[in-house]
């Protein structure tokens, strides 16, 4: 974590440690060098580079070796901006974005000699990001993002797959908005963007990305959650036919549901979250416990009779699929033991018979 210190605008940096669900703060070390804004950091294996404004707004950069304890001399470029830095490595490369000249995004790669920043080249503007705040980079898998917040304080997001040297698929969200910068993280393959945004409360979402375009960011669809669908009565007993498909633009998906005992029918088209991968790899046939309103915990798994999934089938560009041939998950108490048993097939049945086992 790198600051500017209270009073003083020089540069802190020191080591985030968590310990169960407690963090801190330690190894701290102390700059001679000052900045006006926040600083930026990123880090490649051992190496930690640090990037800032100095009092008379140029960039500087520095790199150290040892994990952020000492920096080497610093890159003083002519490239200036009134707002703070942002960096990322996208793979080895070291990337430098900033606001520049009509506040327009300016994108860049930090040549470095030996771990030793020399000069910032391939410098790009990117002129559809116009921003009155600092701007923010993050890489993964070879794709490097760049996020800021627009004129009007609505947040956007845009990628390249070519190092910075052109910027596309841009998102401009319509509804989360901000009054500062926003900012980007990568963990555990997934993209991120933090804000802060009503009532000066921070937030954060996970970006969509889908077939190389960025397709939003923001809250779970309430939908992934148990949902009551009120017009499509059922009682014990009735056979149930169901078809779940999705778009051809991948942007929802329908599910169509008919009761062939009474004869009713409902139809649900349901836009898709953003982290939706559309991969077509896995279909589920469920009987869970829901959840409870309350307290997000699960309430006691119904004693039902035998429930059959005929005509399990799934179809898709790579050909259909059998719940014949599939897996298995057993619900189980709280205790361990097993309250449900199943059945698959045989095949080409195409069949899944589940029943409650009581645990008592």
């Amino acid at each position: 974590m790198a600051w500017t210190g209270h009073g003083n605008n020089r540069l802190n940096i020191a080591t985030v440690t968590v310990n169960g669900t407690k963090t801190a703060l330690s190894g701290k070390v102390t700059l001679s060098l000052k900045s006006k804004k926040g600083p930026a950091l990123a880090m490649f294996g051992p190496l930690v580079a640090l990037a800032w404004i100095d009092q008379e707004s140029r960039l500087n950069v520095a790199m150290s070796q040892d994990v952020g304890h000492t920096f080497g001399p610093p890159l003083i470029s002519p490239l200036s901006s009134t707002e703070a830095p942002t960096l990322t490595f996208l793979n080895d490369q070291l990337m430098i974005g900033w606001k520049g000249a009509n506040n327009v995004v300016n994108v860049g790669t930090v040549q470095l000699n030996n771990g030793t920043p020399s000069n910032i080249i391939n410098v790009v503007a990117v002129p559809a990001a116009v921003t009155p705040s600092a701007p923010s980079l993050a890489a993964q898998e070879g794709t490097l993002f760049l996020s800021w917040r627009e004129k009007d304080d609505h947040l956007s997001v845009a990628m390249s797959v070519d190092g910075g040297q052109h910027f596309g698929s841009i998102f401009a969200s319509p509804i989360e908005r901000s009054p500062s910068a926003p900012f980007l993280a990568v963990n555990n393959g997934v993209l991120f963007i933090g804000w802060r945004g009503e009532h000066d409360h921070l937030d954060v979402a996970s970006v969509g990305v889908r077939n190389r375009a960025i397709v939003g960011f923001g809250p779970v669809p309430a939908y992934q959650f148990e949902t009551k669908i009120k017009n499509f009565p059922v009682t014990g007993g009735d056979e149930i036919v169901c078809s779940v498909s999705y778009l051809d633009d991948l942007s929802g998906g329908t599910i169509s549901l008919g009761n062939l005992t009474n004869g009713s029918s409902a139809s649900l088209t349901l836009a898709a979250p953003v982290m939706a991968e559309f991969a077509g790899s896995s279909i589920e046939w469920i009987m869970e416990r829901p959840t409870l309103a309350k307290g997000n915990q699960l309430d006691t798994l119904p004693k039902f009779g035998e429930v059959v999934f005929d005509n399990a089938i799934g179809c898709g560009a790579g050909g259909a699929g059998n719940a014949s041939n599939g897996g298995t998950l057993t619900i189980v108490d709280a205790n361990g033991n097993p309250e449900t048993s199943e059945v698959l097939g045989p095949a080409p049945l195409a069949q899944v018979t589940i029943n409650y086992i009581s645990s008592t």
